[in-house]
């Protein structure tokens, strides 16, 4: 049976593999777990348009399910004195980013209050801190689960180098703050990727040319643990996954029942929930560029967000049950969004930062 380690063919070495698999297998579950810049529970809307297509949290209306934030208002705080000194002009700043596509700040809210009260009611406030050395971290709303690397209670963890992700500190946050509200990778969404038909979770991959694991920063550390600890082939069904983050926040979910409505479609590619080509990739040894983990199935290459844009805000509106009216009563659910259509077309013209 294909394993993650079809993933590892290119640069093992002497440790036995798939190397001539061209499937990997993907390795998050639907559990109660925390989506760190990562996943869990997933719920894909797709209408009729593919506009209108998104993958979210699942919340639920039990103690134990995951849940979106109530009155439409993340309550946050900061963790020090100096998480706040360095955080929440950029954090303010995103927060508008995500307004001028058209979340309105008078229908979802943010809720700073102090760190003792938001320790004092944990399971209901977002704590923020800075993070300088791992990867930014940020729960799915008010999830109930955990990851190894994030408490049980909501937090958001902001790795502020503007050489990662998308090279924009406050897109980064931009993206975080997706998640907060209940956004998962877009990237992530496994109706866009071909299944085989052996096995519900293995996803037919071209890894010389589509998807090039090596190139992930932590890629040589974790070839390194695997033949030191001669750990078993079946790394992704034994939660290995807080070992090598790079390939957690590629990998598509894993299809689910339950969980899972899917119709495959075109994946967002300007959304502020995807990851360039070249994000979590090793320097090019020529000009010191990222390299590329993953391409689109036409090997073109993901572009980097500009910012939220009104699909984004679409799916927020969807998880919440937030339908905008006129006060004629029709709806407003794209009528409110023309500014915001306008903005994403003015964004799109923007040039790129330099690599």
């Amino acid at each position: 049976m294909a394993t993650l380690f079809a993933l590892f063919a290119l640069g093992l070495g002497g440790v036995p593999v798939n190397a001539g698999s061209r499937m990997w297998e993907t390795s998050i579950n639907y559990a109660q777990v925390n989506a760190v810049d990562g996943a869990s529970m997933a719920f894909v809307s797709n209408e009729t348009d593919a506009s209108k297509r998104w993958i979210t949290m699942n919340p639920g209306p039990d103690r134990f399910d995951d849940h979106i934030w109530p009155d439409r208002t993340i309550t946050y705080a900061y963790n020090s004195e100096e998480d706040e000194e360095a955080i929440s002009l950029i954090f303010d700043d995103a927060t508008k980013l995500w307004a001028a596509a058209g979340l309105s700040d008078d229908v979802f809210k943010y809720g700073k209050i102090s760190r003792q009260e938001c320790m004092d009611n944990r399971q209901e406030c977002m704590l923020v801190s800075e993070e300088k050395v791992a990867n930014s971290a940020t729960s799915l709303a008010l999830s109930r689960g955990r990851l190894e690397n994030l408490p049980i209670a909501p937090t958001m963890r902001l790795n502020l180098d503007e050489e990662i992700g998308h090279m924009n500190v406050r897109l980064n946050v931009a993206h975080e703050i997706g998640h907060a509200w209940g956004l998962h990778h877009e990237h992530q969404n496994p109706a866009y990727w071909k299944h085989t038909s052996e096995h519900p979770n293995l996803v037919e991959f071209d890894i010389e040319e589509q998807f090039k694991c090596d190139n992930l920063k932590d890629f040589e550390r974790v070839m390194r643990r695997i033949e030191q600890d001669a750990m078993p082939a079946r790394v992704a069904d034994l939660k290995h996954q807080e070992g090598f983050v790079g390939a957690e926040n590629w990998l598509p979910l894993r299809k689910s029942t339950t969980r899972y409505r899917m119709r495959a479609q075109e994946i967002d590619w300007t959304s502020i929930m995807i990851y360039p080509s070249d994000a979590g990739g090793i320097p090019d040894q020529a000009g010191g560029k990222r390299r590329n983990i993953l391409l689109r199935k036409d090997d073109t290459v993901i572009p980097r967000s500009k910012g939220p844009n009104t699909r984004d805000v679409k799916a927020i509106m969807w998880l919440y049950d937030y339908r905008p009216r006129k006060r004629d009563g029709g709806l407003l659910w794209d009528a409110g969004l023309k500014m915001a259509e306008l903005f994403d077309k003015i964004r799109l013209n923007c040039p790129e930062r330099p690599a």
